[in-house]
């Protein structure tokens, strides 16, 4: 369901005022005609001004083996005057030595989605993405608007070890061509201290910006767990999602790139 503002109520004793209200656009979850079984909106995004809304359903089925593996869809809407239209779905990169890994066979148990503030670029987060021999290390994909058609932008960019959820959180800057990635799960030794990225798409490719991630501080703090890239992309805001059971529960830092580095704000 879509919230926008409107200023003609369904009914008159809806809005005695006159005032402005919110009213809901429902947004049809099908695909091809028929309904998504997939955790259809599990992740949601939205351009600048509103006419573009990206979502992600990860638990929709794609055919690599057989139709049982968790492929995962993100799906791009544009607003009309006659409402929501569907422009594309979008899958995800997948390959067969992903699928032996998961019992259940959910290579895409979870996706968070980010859409640029011009709308032409769209970032999708994977962070249960298997490869072979290594279980969740996550993967990212950026996606671009081309000539009327959503391609890869980039090649997919992966997690190095198990369980680093690369990709639980992503941001783009305002052109889409510098993307926060967070990794929770990061750490030495299974600590999941956490880290997040910041990445330059630079002649095809997407560099990390900077010579090191910025890193979690302590044990099980999972910094990454969530990510805000600034317009320009050269600030970012990372935030934790450590559990009760850690030794360091509240963090929220910024960070500026400066020097080459990203360095703390307000120390």
């Amino acid at each position: 369901v879509v919230l926008s503002k409107g200023s003609e109520p369904p009914t008159e004793s809806a809005n005695p005022t006159g005032d402005e209200f919110w009213e809901s656009l429902q947004v049809p979850p099908d695909m091809n005609g028929e309904k998504i079984q997939g955790k259809f909106g599990a992740s949601v995004s939205m351009n600048s001004d509103g006419t573009r809304m990206v979502i992600g359903s990860p638990g929709v089925v794609g055919n690599i083996v057989d139709q049982s593996i968790q492929r995962g869809i993100v799906s791009v809407y544009d607003r009309t005057e006659e409402g929501w239209t569907k422009v594309q779905d979008i899958p995800l990169t997948a390959r067969e030595d992903e699928i032996t890994f998961k019992p259940m066979r959910e290579v895409r148990s979870d996706l968070v989605v980010d859409i640029s503030r011009d709308g032409n670029k769209i970032a999708v987060g994977a962070p249960f993405h298997d490869a072979l021999n290594q279980t969740d290390i996550g993967q990212v994909e950026v996606f671009s608007h081309d000539g009327g058609k959503w391609k890869a932008n980039g090649a997919p960019l992966t997690g190095k070890r198990n369980g680093e959820l690369f990709g639980a959180s992503v941001s783009l800057s305002k052109d889409g061509l510098m993307l926060a990635i967070g990794m929770p799960g990061k750490g030495e030794d299974g600590k999941q201290s956490g880290a997040a990225s910041v990445y330059l798409f630079n002649d095809g490719n997407w560099d990390r910006l900077g010579a090191q991630d910025i890193v979690g501080g302590s044990k099980g703090q999972m910094l990454g767990g969530s990510v805000s890239l600034s317009s320009d992309g050269f600030t970012v805001a990372v935030g934790s999602s450590a559990t009760s059971a850690s030794t360091n529960t509240e963090v929220a830092n910024a960070y500026e790139f400066k020097g080459g580095n990203w360095k703390e704000l307000g120390t």
